[in-house]
């Protein structure tokens, strides 16, 4: 029980999961204050005990949805950095560069990267061969404490913005009831500014995670040569 509590509040999840749900949860919480407890009479300490519980599920409800609307939505592994960055065609990286990756690769795994014939040949199977030699590089270095800061950045914005497309959604669900059926002008504007709040990083999505994988993606491949240790900028 104590590994499973352990696994659940680890610095990724509780950042990386937890805290994009938590911000998330507004509209969910708006619903329930204007529409859910008008109809229940209850004292400030049994609310209090009443809605902790009921917080606690929104949470990991969303910290589920949101990973599972950014993965399907938001991120297609052959497109990340980590693997365009090893493409024979690419120069996101310098040939030196990529041979002193490829050598360690050779030596750790008993693995090579795909040459540009086989890329020419077919480009699906070279990027699923450096996906899976990516996920041995990240077992490898995932302790790493840049590594992870950088995981836990990328992974808090993807979520978030995951998130933010079905919080942006109950937002405009929420604007439409409370403007034309309930009529609560407060709870309107509550939900026109989460709304607008919930679009701005869903419509800055690319530029966002386009920094973080390329941050991540160069950090783990430092870190893996064992190049440079102090903290990027």
């Amino acid at each position: 029980m104590v590994k499973l509590i352990d696994k659940l509040f680890n610095e990724y999840n509780l950042k990386a999961r937890v805290f994009p749900a938590v911000l998330c949860s507004a509209p969910f919480l708006l619903i329930k204050h204007f529409i859910i407890d008008p109809y229940f009479s209850v004292s400030l300490s049994m609310a209090i005990i009443q809605d902790v519980p009921l917080l606690v599920v929104i949470v990991y409800l969303l910290s589920l949805t949101n990973r599972f609307v950014s993965k399907t939505l938001l991120e297609n592994k052959s497109e990340l950095p980590t693997t365009k960055m090893l493409l024979p065609s690419t120069m996101l990286l310098s040939v030196d560069y990529k041979k002193k990756i490829e050598e360690k690769v050779q030596k750790d795994f008993q693995l090579s990267l795909p040459s540009l014939k086989d890329e020419l040949s077919s480009p699906e199977g070279a990027k699923t061969r450096i996906k899976e030699i990516v996920s041995l590089i990240i077992n490898q270095v995932r302790s790493g404490n840049l590594v992870l800061q950088h995981n836990i950045e990328y992974g808090f914005w993807r979520n978030l913005i995951g998130g933010s497309i079905t919080a942006s959604a109950v937002s405009l669900i929420a604007s439409i009831i409370f403007g034309y059926i309930i009529k609560d002008e407060l709870a309107f504007l509550i939900s026109i500014i989460l709304m607008v709040g919930y679009i701005t990083p869903a419509l800055l999505s690319k530029i966002i995670l386009s920094h973080h994988s390329k941050e991540y993606a160069h950090i783990l491949f430092r870190e893996y040569l064992g190049v440079g240790n102090s903290p990027s900028t």
